[in-house]
């Protein structure tokens, strides 16, 4: 039984084949199907276990196997979803996470071959097969989901911190080249300095995530994704407070 994770992705919005706003919506009205057909899933094997006879048998075989082509259809419609959140996101970010595209291509060609098999399956045996192996593939996927909210969380937050960089390096040449020395240029420069300590904590952070993302892909993906998600929020606070500290020195030596 797939149950969709709660990745909290933000969807972005350029342009492609589709956005992941309409992957996620192919998403849940797949999802939907597949939730749909649960109940006579269970209903059909409940008749076919306390009855054993031809027609309970054949009924459960045609519920199963509709079952598995939503659950196909579903899973499929999770991995374009994926896909096009790390597609979208290195439109904007700029960096290359091709295994991951490579992963999610695979599984993709995976479960369309897996669709060819459900729709010819003619026994029981091959049946549990197919769903055992689908449990599986989905968990990969689902890896391969907390793997790339992981990159598109991170590298969000290096965007915006390389941003600042960029207005630090214009703050700190601006009160260099300042000759007068009031209280207020002094203040001023110290106050930079002090938020030096907040830059050196911003670029420990960073350093620290992107060792967790070199995680084995054996591992636990999705703690890991938490792990780093929490330092991603630890370094937002930090640039909020060196932002607001830059413009609280730009203000003054107006």
């Amino acid at each position: 039984m797939i149950v969709l994770p709660a990745l909290f992705f933000s969807p972005f919005a350029w342009a492609q084949e589709k956005t992941s706003n309409e992957y996620y919506q192919d998403l849940l009205r797949n999802y939907r199907s597949y939730q749909n057909l649960l109940e006579p899933f269970t209903t059909q094997k409940s008749r076919y276990l306390a009855y054993q006879t031809v027609a309970t048998q054949a009924d459960f075989l045609d519920s199963s196997r509709a079952l598995i082509l939503s659950e196909i259809e579903a899973i499929s419609s999770y991995s374009l979803f994926i896909k096009s959140l790390l597609a979208e996101a290195t439109k904007i970010l700029n960096y290359k996470e091709n295994y991951l595209y490579v992963q999610l291509d695979d599984e993709l060609t995976y479960l369309k071959l897996a669709k060819e098999r459900a729709q010819n399956l003619s026994s029981l045996g091959e049946t549990n097969q197919l769903m055992s192996e689908l449990a599986k593939h989905y968990e990969k996927i689902s890896q391969i989901a907390y793997q790339t909210k992981s990159v598109v969380v991170l590298g969000s937050l290096n965007k915006v911190y390389d941003n600042l960089k960029v207005e630090r390096e214009k703050l700190s040449f601006y009160l260099s080249e300042l000759t007068s020395d009031t209280s207020n240029i002094k203040a001023a420069r110290e106050k930079f300095t002090m938020l030096e300590k907040q830059n050196s904590e911003v670029d420990e952070i960073l350093r620290e995530a992107a060792s967790k993302q070199k995680v084995d892909e054996k591992g636990n993906a999705k703690a890991v994704s938490e792990e780093i998600q929490n330092l991603v929020n630890e370094g937002v606070n930090k640039i909020r407070v060196i932002i607001s500290g830059y413009q609280n020195i730009v203000y003054n030596l107006k």
